[in-house]
């Protein structure tokens, strides 16, 4: 996820190629701008409460992707 201008947008590398996926959309108050490599997000291992940005909500297939502690680590989890 790439989020620039107020704006974010959703990318996939297809043939060496990014290509944008869904649309583009406003940004929710508190994301930052940069890139979020929601490809590495880990599914939390334990029992542990995160606190953190949820920075990216997937509808279609019912999880959300939550930044912790302001660092570059995102985990993945089910709604």
């Amino acid at each position: 996820m790439i989020v620039m201008n107020g704006q974010k947008i959703l990318q996939t590398q297809n043939n060496n190629e990014w290509e944008t996926v869904g649309t583009i959309k406003k940004v929710d108050e508190g994301i930052k701008p940069g890139v979020y490599n929601t490809y590495l997000a880990k599914t939390p291992s334990d029992k542990n409460q995160y606190e953190g940005q949820i920075i990216l909500v997937d509808k279609e297939n019912a999880v959300f992707y939550q930044q912790v502690n302001k660092s570059t680590k995102i985990v993945l989890c089910t709604s």
